[in-house]
């Protein structure tokens, strides 16, 4: 890692903001090695481990750029080594799934499978737990909708019947980067109809009977017959 300039305030001598990096040091030590022991799996749990230390910024960035490669780190209680973890370098969940309820706008792909495809919800509510402050990223802004990505091709498909066919309630996975302002990932796990009676259900269930049952035009219909050989035009 780069050598980093000490920085403390007036009232802490340099012995003190040296002791304070060490713990921190330390702390992220741990924190990647309950990562490896697969302890570490949410948001939740990781904040749970940055309670008390006291630069959460250099400890959420050391924590994403750790590698087995990185040469130890010097403390006053001797090298603390980086050859056996890893860095948290993907988004990490949190531990509670949203439920949006919305209309869908517009569905888009870049490949033959609806995994990782992008949707565009017209959001009218969200469903959000107590302890996921993330209320702003599920309001319109400006009437702009929602912007999600698809976790598999058969959720794709599921999204796909309700293009123009009224209100759909989905349930996200809301994802982020662990550094400090890290992005937002916010994946479509699940699609269900929203508040549909009885008759409109079964009217939805019989679309789709009928386009499943729906038999291609044969050849004849679309291309003229090849003419016969006394009907072919004389030449002059």
């Amino acid at each position: 890692m780069p050598t980093e300039q000490l920085k403390f305030a007036s009232d802490v001598s340099p012995l003190q903001a040296q002791l304070a990096k060490d713990k921190d040091t330390q702390s992220i030590r741990r924190i990647l090695q309950a990562r490896k022991r697969g302890v570490v799996r949410t948001h939740e749990d990781l904040d749970l481990r940055l309670v008390g230390v006291n630069d959460e910024i250099r400890v959420r960035r050391m924590v994403t750029e750790i590698e087995p490669h990185t040469p130890p780190t010097t403390t006053r209680k001797g090298e603390v080594r980086w050859d056996d973890v890893v860095g948290i370098s993907s988004y990490l969940p949190f531990e509670s799934p949203v439920m949006v309820v919305g209309e869908l706008r517009e569905m888009a792909t870049t490949s033959n499978s609806l995994a990782g495809s992008t949707i565009k919800l017209r959001v009218r509510r969200a469903m959000l737990p107590a302890n996921l402050k993330v209320r702003k990223y599920f309001k319109a802004k400006g009437g702009q909708p929602l912007e999600l990505h698809v976790e598999s091709h058969e959720v794709g498909l599921r999204l796909a019947q309700f293009l123009g066919r009224g209100s759909v309630r989905v349930k996200v996975i809301v994802s982020r980067e662990v550094q400090e302002h890290g992005r937002w990932n916010l994946v479509v796990v699940e699609v269900y109809p929203e508040a549909l009676r009885e008759a409109e259900r079964q009217a939805h269930v019989d679309w789709v009977v009928r386009e499943l049952a729906r038999v291609a035009p044969a050849e004849s219909e679309w291309f003229d017959a090849e003419p016969a050989a006394q009907d072919a035009p004389r030449e002059d």
